[in-house]
């Protein structure tokens, strides 16, 4: 009986760590923008709107020069998926740095990977739910980055990274 107690609990043990290191989350640091521009690098004509999807604020960019931009840590050769809200005119999307001999490549991917309108919210109809799946190649770091879009003010919202489910 106790040989059958203790290989259930090692069971349950090894599942839960494999659990969660496949499961590790990746923080993106002030997603919201509630604390203005901790966590973000801006440039361009970009602000602080005090018009958020959930909550009081969001990024605003108005200007072919505004960008904002975070490094998040993440798990090297992973595969994630970038979510956030968005509404008006942008681009949005994640950079990764892969080591290439002694060369460094540069690899941007935007969001016209994945578009997706986020119908499902009566309140919110005017914010678009964006989704770019990535995978983080070598390095253990990538940027996410929101730019203008010809025309239009765009607004940015509630980023999140989850590595996806295989």
């Amino acid at each position: 009986m106790l040989k059958v107690f203790l290989a259930i609990i090692c069971g349950i043990s090894i599942s839960a760590v494999s659990y969660s290191a496949q499961a590790k989350s990746v923080k993106v640091i002030n997603p919201d923008f509630e604390q203005g521009w901790y966590g973000w690098r801006h440039s361009g004509e970009s602000a602080i709107s005090d018009k958020g999807r959930d909550d009081e604020s969001s990024a605003k960019i108005t200007d072919i020069n505004g960008r904002i931009e975070q490094d998040i840590t993440v798990q090297p050769n992973t595969d994630y998926t970038l979510t956030l809200f968005m509404k008006g005119s942008g681009k949005v999307g994640v950079t990764t740095v892969g080591k290439i001999g002694e060369n460094e490549k540069v690899v941007n991917k935007f969001q016209t990977l994945k578009l997706l309108t986020y119908t499902e919210d009566d309140y919110h109809p005017e914010w678009e739910s964006i989704s770019v799946d990535f995978n983080s190649g070598e390095s253990d770091k990538v940027t996410i980055f929101a730019i203008h879009r010809k025309g239009g003010v765009g607004r940015f919202d509630r980023f999140r990274i989850k590595p996806m489910n295989k």
